[in-house]
């Protein structure tokens, strides 16, 4: 039997060959960042390899093609600019080509958010209601002072006592948040 086993492999020399490579075949590396695809723009994004097929695991990181990172299954980059990709190939200690390569992950960047000024009245007097407005949607209306005038969701201001006060429209995104405000003055009743 192993004289016709040796006739096959010298004959047939691939058939070993195929069976090796099966093996380093089964090796799979796959790469997910806990934020996704997008990141703010300067931002640093953490990326962490998982794997399965190979003993002893090592990781080369590329960012658009080029080696960067230590020989770890996480791997941190940034600042990132838009369209950056990430994978990395994995390698096994027994093997000197690449084990497997790992699904790139395309970078897309996200911004601040950008806000218009408000605009409106801004004087008016105690138990007046004037509305603020402003061109940028979804934003959240505020005072700086609740006991001079109060606001609601849609901007309408209502004077409650003498003094100034600050209105602010805010914008938050997952990359922080931007903010618009105007000085009002509410004036006292006039005397009867």
């Amino acid at each position: 039997m192993r004289i016709l086993y040796c006739i096959l492999l010298f004959i047939f020399p691939f058939l070993y060959a195929t069976s090796s490579s099966a093996q380093s075949g089964s090796a799979s590396v796959h790469i997910a960042s806990a934020t996704g695809d997008t990141v703010c723009s300067g931002a640093y994004i953490h990326f962490t390899a998982t794997y399965s097929g190979v003993t002893s695991a090592h990781f080369h990181w590329k960012k658009n093609g080029t080696s960067v990172g230590a020989d770890s299954s996480g791997f941190t980059a940034g600042p990132i600019t838009a369209g950056d990709s990430i994978w990395c190939d994995l390698f096994d200690d027994t093997a000197s080509a690449s084990a497997a390569t790992s699904n790139s992950i395309l970078l897309h960047l996200a911004y601040l958010p950008s806000i218009s000024a408000i605009s409106g009245s801004v004087s008016f007097c105690e138990g007046a209601t004037t509305t603020f407005s402003n061109a940028t949607p979804s934003g959240t209306w505020s005072t700086s002072s609740p006991s001079v005038a109060t606001i609601n969701s849609a901007g309408a201001a209502t004077g409650v006592s003498s003094g100034s006060v600050t209105i602010s429209y805010t914008l938050i995104n997952t990359c922080g948040s931007a903010s618009a405000t105007t000085t009002i003055t509410v004036n006292p009743l006039p005397d009867a």
